[in-house]
């Protein structure tokens, strides 16, 4: 199953970088009906240099450590410029 979460569908026009992990592994896990086996992640460069001056590195990685996790960071949607920042993640049970 795959479920995307945008920016407007959380009503806010921002995110939070955190908090929406945490809601989308919540959910993940919910659809597999039990806790995840591993993820595989790739997050977008830009979240990791914000997430480093935000200060905000030990509660993302306490988002994710909730099972296995292998991945890397990447850069995000590039065309003549940065255009967003994501994370594309594939969760297994």
């Amino acid at each position: 199953m795959t479920r995307l979460v945008s920016a407007e569908s959380l009503g806010t026009g921002r995110t939070d970088l955190v908090g929406d992990t945490q809601h989308a592994i919540a959910e993940a896990a919910q659809s597999l009906g039990r806790k995840p086996s591993i993820g595989i992640l790739f997050n977008c460069v830009h979240r990791a240099i914000e997430m480093r001056l935000k200060q905000l590195e030990r509660q993302f990685q306490a988002a994710v450590s909730q099972f296995p996790v292998v991945g890397f960071h990447s850069y995000g949607e590039n065309y003549l410029a940065q255009l967003n920042q994501t994370l594309v993640g594939l969760i297994l049970g």
